[in-house]
């Protein structure tokens, strides 16, 4: 057991309240309220930034075409390849049952139509998540490629 000492008596009193500080409130004049509608000078566009611009779009244009094509590729990949996994555990038992008309030739020239409900979920979902991997990807790239062009041209970053 652990015993606490006080080395000052403490006493507790119902009638002690605590002192609150009133909230201090600070009036507007109406005419400030008016001046609200400031709107900054607008800048033109310097030369260095219109070129790093130019730069900025080829580069992201280039980037972002690259994502897209290689994630259509590799989605198309991993979506055939998931349907091809699932192939032969769920569509070749089904041509071995004798009740069933699913023939080996059927089989072969429909692949994709035997291959079960979860199979064809999986490999929609891979080829999806393929894709979207690579289009996040190129768009982190992008971002990267016109941070470089802003500091090789000393324009500064975007104003977001």
């Amino acid at each position: 057991m652990v015993k606490v000492n006080f080395s000052q008596p403490i006493t507790f009193k119902a009638e002690e309240q605590i002192s609150q500080k009133p909230k201090a409130r600070v009036d507007i004049p109406s005419s400030s309220l008016e001046a609200d509608t400031f709107e900054p000078a607008k800048q033109g566009k310097t030369s260095h930034q219109k070129i790093a611009n130019f730069w900025k779009f080829l580069s992201v244009t280039k980037t972002m075409t690259g994502a897209a094509v290689k994630g259509a590729v590799y989605g198309a990949l991993a979506y055939f390849g998931v349907a091809a996994a699932f192939w032969p555990f769920k569509a070749l038992p089904k041509a071995f049952v004798k009740e069933n008309s699913v023939t080996i030739g059927k089989l072969i020239s429909h692949p994709f139509k035997h291959i079960g409900k979860a199979g064809k979920i999986l490999s929609v979902a891979a080829g999806l998540t393929t894709l979207g991997y690579q289009l996040i990807k190129g768009r982190l790239d992008a971002n990267e490629n016109t941070a470089i062009i802003d500091h090789k041209l000393k324009v500064g970053h975007r104003d977001v």
